[in-house]
């Protein structure tokens, strides 16, 4: 009876042991398993932070070539605005030579019919005077008869 007392005292201890070893496991484990965790917790959180960053800068991209086709497109319609201003003062500036020309020739051509009115009337003057002039001396004639 001494031995089994004896062999269930060394049972208990042995039982302990291995309960405290077992713990002590548990305690690694539990340690080990709570840094991995917060060791993916961390590396999510950097994923996350990382992804976010990678979002922020191809919006920011994005952003500086919108903005960048943005400054060429209004680049460009004030190019196209400058040519066709140009296109249209030289329109403007042949249309005005023309007008100016076609004036010219206008008022040339009242002048010249301006001076064959008067030429005319000068003549029908003249005619009308040379005739009253020949009627003048056929009456003179007639009445010396």
């Amino acid at each position: 009876q001494a031995k089994d007392e004896e062999h269930h005292k060394n049972l208990e201890d042995f039982k302990r042991q291995l309960r405290g070893e077992l713990d002590a496991l548990q305690d690694r484990h539990y340690h080990e398993l709570s840094s991995a965790h917060s060791a993916l917790k961390e590396k999510e959180e950097q994923h996350a932070k990382a992804l976010e960053d990678l979002r922020t800068r191809q919006l920011v991209e994005h952003s500086e070539n919108l903005q960048a086709k943005d400054e060429e497109h209004h680049k460009n319609l004030e190019d196209f605005k400058r040519q066709l201003r140009g296109e249209l003062d030289a329109l403007q500036d042949r249309h005005y030579h023309e007008l100016s020309s076609a004036h010219s020739a206008l008022k040339e051509k009242e002048e010249q019919h301006a001076k064959a009115l008067e030429d005319l009337r000068t003549r029908q003057l003249v005619e009308h005077s040379e005739n009253l002039q020949a009627k003048d001396e056929e009456h003179q004639k007639n009445l010396e008869d």
